[in-house]
């Protein structure tokens, strides 16, 4: 099975997403018009960290639920840090 394009991606020219080294990844379209294609545009983009930041908190919840000493503040990072990517993916905050 192939993997997906490495991240991190960005959009471009409003529905473009592509790596920070400029690797097209996809172009979006839309019968919605330019507004729909830039909102989706950025929820591709983040995909990857979505995956990341997912991937990553379901570990430390997993571990902090199997060994209750785990540091619970490191997790509540790692869920601040889910919520900036969300913020990014809906194009809310921080998104470029």
């Amino acid at each position: 099975m192939a993997e997906h394009t490495p991240g991190p991606w960005k959009v471009v020219f409003g529905s473009c997403v592509h790596t920070d080294d400029g690797q097209y990844v996809a172009e979006l379209s839309s019968p919605r018009g330019e507004a729909q294609r830039t909102v989706d545009a950025h929820l591709i983009a983040a995909a990857p960290d979505l995956l990341r930041d997912l991937t990553t908190l379901i570990a430390m919840v997993e571990d902090f639920l199997t060994d209750p000493t785990q540091d619970r503040d490191h997790v509540l990072t790692q869920i601040d840090g889910c919520r900036s990517t969300l913020a990014k993916a809906t194009a809310l905050k921080g998104a470029e």
